[in-house]
């Protein structure tokens, strides 16, 4: 009698390995993996954020307006929590943290997907954002300085972290980097006055006010520093930023 297939047919277990469910035999376990499952997402979402922006074109936002502005300088935003996370998953060892960079990849490039085609759907150039960031909330900065960006020497004791110490700047940076996210995604909700774009400042913001919820949990678990050596925070943990006048 002819034996049934088995899902071992598909993804194979070693001898002796804890099966899988069929949802992680699908899901990457590698920085290779993730990669090329980002850039899929990245590639899927744009071409449906052409498709659903497409009707925008008649009544497109200037480049200047806080609706293309948010787009522009969030994309950039999201690029460095790709960069952020892709180093975690190098460098780190605690499988809960290393879920929460996997994560991050996965709606992250999807995002960048989405507002990047938005642009163009407005005849802008995803590629060619105005000089200076954030200036359609009245302050204008380069976008490596935009609220919750690592700097050179945070990202460099990352890259050189490992194991634990990996795992504590990885949980460190990006909730300051989730706080500059919520900080601009708030602003954008609130000058923005394209439906599609207010719906996804404000969504963003709730998001990631629930996921550093979760990472300081994660750290907690953990027994990890809150403020690794290597780290300067930009944000208190009101989440308010260092240095402003607010409050």
């Amino acid at each position: 009698m002819t034996e049934a297939p088995t899902d071992d047919i598909i993804s194979p277990e070693p001898s002796g390995a804890t099966p899988r469910s069929w949802w992680t035999r699908f899901t990457p376990h590698t920085p290779t993996e993730t990669t090329i499952g980002v850039l899929a997402l990245a590639f899927f979402a744009g071409a449906l954020g052409y498709l659903i922006g497409v009707n925008d074109s008649n009544d497109a936002p200037a480049a200047e307006s806080a609706d293309a502005g948010f787009l522009y300088d969030m994309s950039v935003h999201h690029e460095q929590a790709l960069q952020l996370s892709m180093i975690q998953l190098v460098n780190g060892s605690d499988p809960t943290v290393q879920s929460f960079a996997r994560e991050i990849l996965r709606a992250q490039a999807y995002e960048i997907g989405l507002m990047r085609m938005r642009l163009g759907s407005w005849g802008l150039d995803p590629a060619d954002p105005p000089d200076l960031a954030m200036t359609w909330m009245g302050m204008g900065v380069a976008r490596a300085e935009m609220p919750g960006m690592a700097s050179a020497s945070e990202m460099e004791a990352f890259r050189g972290a490992e194991g634990a110490e990996a795992d504590a700047l990885f949980l460190a940076l990006m909730r300051d980097h989730h706080a500059g996210g919520i900080a601009m995604a708030q602003g954008a909700a609130d000058r923005a006055s394209n439906e599609w774009v207010v719906d996804t400042a404000a969504r963003m913001a709730t998001i990631q006010s629930g996921e550093i919820v979760e990472l300081e949990l994660a750290r907690q678990a953990a027994g990890l520093p809150k403020e690794p050596e290597g780290f300067t925070p930009d944000f208190d943990a009101a989440g308010m930023q260092m240095g402003s006048d607010d409050g």
